[in-house]
């Protein structure tokens, strides 16, 4: 359990909605906030172009902060991204793919982390899925065993907010469908 209680509340109110399905998006704030500071200086690469004097630097500065304009853009279209969470599993929609659904059945080891050999602090949700082609091997990293899969996002939560609903979620899946499974065991 976590020890913050807007993380419990934000936590405890979306679990109350088992077995869902729910739909978190993410957070409006964070991409609209990356793209405001975006703009500005894919506004100076402009100037610094259009100056002449460090033509390279201008190009440079015009393709990093336009990349991140672009992807903080498409984030904020209604649609683009979405961790939708039910009884059988979960899906994440990023920048209008779906990537492969994955059920609670082969997901384990749910964990909020910083990427393996990352230099920030900044967390992501990671897990363990046999299933998953797109992860690649489970990390040799002390910090990450055995997590070869990580969420685009934290969707609207901290990283450990959402990890604790996964977490919680799955319990009450995995807990749901073996009432499912030894009730029909008394029918046969």
């Amino acid at each position: 359990m976590s020890d913050t209680p807007e993380r419990d509340a934000a936590v405890e109110e979306l679990l109350s909605r088992f077995p869902g399905p729910i739909t978190l998006h993410p957070s409006r704030e964070k991409w609209a906030m990356l793209a405001a500071g975006s703009l500005p200086l894919v506004v100076i690469g402009l100037l610094i172009l259009d100056d002449g004097t460090y033509p390279v630097w201008g190009w440079i500065g015009i393709g990093c902060f336009g990349a991140c304009l672009l992807v903080s853009a498409a984030r904020l279209t209604p649609g683009a991204a979405s961790l939708t969470l039910d009884a059988s599993g979960f899906a994440e929609r990023t920048l209008f793919l779906q990537r492969p659904r994955a059920h609670w059945r082969d997901i384990t080891a749910i964990k909020a982390n910083a990427a393996p050999g990352a230099r920030s602090e900044i967390k992501s949700v990671w897990y363990r899925n046999p299933q998953s082609k797109e992860g690649g091997p489970a990390s040799e990293d002390a910090a990450q065993p055995s997590r070869n899969v990580a969420l685009i996002d934290t969707y609207g939560l901290s990283a450990e907010a959402l990890a604790e609903l996964m977490l919680r979620w799955r319990q009450r899946a995995l807990a749901a469908e073996r009432d499912r499974s030894s009730r029909v065991d008394l029918l046969i």
